[in-house]
């Protein structure tokens, strides 16, 4: 009795949360954009005059020591972070448009991307090594080996769909796309 009432609950609220997101997906953005900006001022509230605070320590030459106490007692690392993420979440949520034309990548396609051989995207010699993309490179020196590659001058790492990406200088869709099908 029990199980199947918390399963209706569970469909209902399934129910619920489509018909929400079929009939007013504008007013939920809406809301959001105004919760976002309201944090958002609310941290700017908060570190302009901490910033301005702690320009006027500096130009009067406030030790160190002091200024960190400041910086530690009133959290400004909590509240620059804060503010940081408020403002990225408004940034790609709120201010992003969708593209119609965008293709849909699928996980069955970026399995096919991944098992794409690396070697038909770059040249590699006998040692399994080739010339970096990341960096001005002369000797090859990135380690290609189970679709997989690593540089041991700069570090970089990547599959092959970001071997592609880096190489084409295209974005993660269209590298997928090519190298699925």
């Amino acid at each position: 009795m029990e199980l199947e009432l918390n399963k209706q609950y569970k469909e209902g609220l399934k129910e619920l949360k489509e018909e929400i997101q079929k009939e007013s997906p504008h007013w939920i953005k809406d809301r959001r954009r105004i919760y976002l900006v309201d944090e958002i001022i609310k941290c700017l509230v908060f570190l302009i005059p901490f910033s301005e605070w702690y320009r006027d320590a500096t130009n009067r030459n406030v030790d160190y020591l002091t200024k960190r106490i400041f910086l530690i007692f009133f959290r400004y690392e909590y509240w620059k972070k804060r503010l940081h993420k408020f403002c990225m979440e408004y940034k790609f949520t709120i201010l992003r448009k969708p593209n119609e034309n965008q293709s849909k990548v699928t996980p069955i396609m970026i399995e096919r991307a991944k098992e794409y051989p690396i070697e038909d995207i770059v040249e590699v010699n006998r040692s399994g090594f080739s010339l970096c993309l990341e960096h001005d490179d002369h000797h090859p020196s990135m380690d290609c080996r189970n679709n997989f590659c690593h540089c041991y001058v700069c570090g970089w790492s990547g599959d092959s769909i970001s071997l592609y990406m880096k190489k084409h200088n295209v974005n993660f869709a269209t590298a997928v796309e090519f190298l699925s099908g």
